[in-house]
């Protein structure tokens, strides 16, 4: 019994698409012709006026998003900017090579397991200690974490030499 009521429920569903799609409209099981209202006023505003252009923006990733902070931040000097961060090649030095502005790295007292001495944060691995900062959780906001980067840059007579990264590559 329920194989025929399946049956004839898809055969009326099957007829109910068919004659919507034809221009029908079927209410209670009564077909009414599917007709549309359209305003003569409508119409002739729509025929006279032009189509707007529309600005589609491409949609970024956060990345894409910090590489171009990088590059207005640091200017003519972002791609020594992206050889500390990314370096030149897998397995060479590079402080963040994802550019993940929620990174941490501890930096541990050998010969304590468990014991660090200092963090860096964020895109540029900014080292809580020796920058003085007590309140890490600006140092995520990879704008800010720029911006501290591109000062202690400047500071350090535009070099990197306070990076790991920096002393190895002499930038």
């Amino acid at each position: 019994m329920r194989k025929k009521q399946k049956k004839e429920f898809r055969a009326k569903l099957i007829l109910i698409l068919i004659l919507f799609i034809g221009g029908v409209y079927v209410q209670n099981y009564h077909i009414v012709p599917l007709t549309v209202m359209v305003s003569p006023v409508a119409v002739g505003n729509v025929a006279a006026r032009e189509p707007e252009p529309t600005f589609t923006p491409t949609p970024t990733t956060q990345q894409e998003e910090i590489e171009k902070e990088i590059r207005e931040v640091f200017g003519e000097h972002s791609e020594k900017a992206f050889l500390l961060l990314k370096g030149k090649e897998h397995g060479t030095c590079r402080e963040n090579y994802g550019l993940n502005p929620k990174a941490i790295n501890r930096n541990w007292v050998k010969g304590k397991p468990g014991v660090y001495s200092s963090s860096d944060y964020g895109i540029f691995q900014i080292n809580d200690k020796w920058q003085g900062v007590t309140n890490t959780k600006f140092l995520f906001d990879y704008k800010i974490n720029i911006r501290m980067a591109w000062r202690i840059y400047e500071d350090s007579n535009y070099s990197f030499n306070l990076w790991s990264c920096g002393k190895y590559y002499k930038i």
